[in-house]
């Protein structure tokens, strides 16, 4: 830790604006000088506590964290795979490009969290709050995302082919280039969400424009 605090000083004194500085700070990010700090990692394997901690990496692959408390925490690119989450208190988080395939995120409370790029094929998402959450460009093929409230959510660009959204909330969402091909749709509430260019559970694209149902492109026109 002494070395870490040491290096941060150091940078800390140098100018973004020297080349070497910002070539330096590449080199020890891309070494992984910025990573989790391990004595966080180990609370919240103890006590189930991290709330605003930084794991950002972090490997937590099938780790138990039923019911923790990771508000606000920087999980970027951590490695969540199979993991349980269920009832989680994620409010905030920071989850860009994490791992999160087959996790059990059920009833977890996600509002506003950022899991744009994040991949959570195959993960249980039911009853989940993703209210205001950023999820552009995710992979949420095969999810379980019944009754979920994804009120004002981002999913631009974002996978959910095959997926479960039955009953869940869409209200005002951005679904813009989704992908729902294959999506199970049944009840849920699409009131003001925005589906333009997305590809519909059937496969069709949805015209610019389309909001609250997915309106068909127009034919083109014939030749006279």
């Amino acid at each position: 830790m002494k070395r870490r605090t040491d290096l941060h000083r150091t940078l800390q004194r140098g100018s973004p604006k020297n080349p070497i500085f910002a070539f330096l700070i590449v080199v020890l990010a891309a070494a992984g000088v910025f990573a989790f700090d391990p004595a966080q990692l180990k609370d919240l394997r103890s006590t189930g506590r991290c709330p605003r901690c930084d794991l950002s990496g972090a490997s937590l692959s099938g780790a138990n964290l039923e019911e923790a408390d990771l508000y606000g925490a920087n999980l970027e690119s951590a490695n969540l795979r199979g993991a349980n989450l269920a009832r989680a208190e994620l409010t905030k988080a920071n989850l860009r490009q994490a791992e999160l395939s087959g996790v059990n995120l059920s009833a977890a409370n996600m509002s506003e969290s950022n899991l744009a790029a994040a991949t959570l094929r195959w993960a249980d998402l039911t009853g989940v709050r993703l209210d205001g959450a950023s999820l552009s460009g995710a992979e949420l093929s095969g999810a379980l995302l019944d009754q979920a409230n994804l009120t004002e959510a981002s999913l631009r660009g974002a996978s959910l082919q095959n997926s479960s959204l039955k009953r869940a909330i869409l209200s005002r969402a951005t679904l813009q280039e989704t992908n729902l091909n294959g999506a199970d749709l049944t009840e849920a509430d699409l009131t003001q969400a925005d589906l333009s260019e997305a590809t519909w559970i059937d496969g069709r694209k949805c015209a610019p424009g389309s909001i609250g149902s997915c309106q068909t492109l127009p034919s083109p026109a014939l030749p006279p």
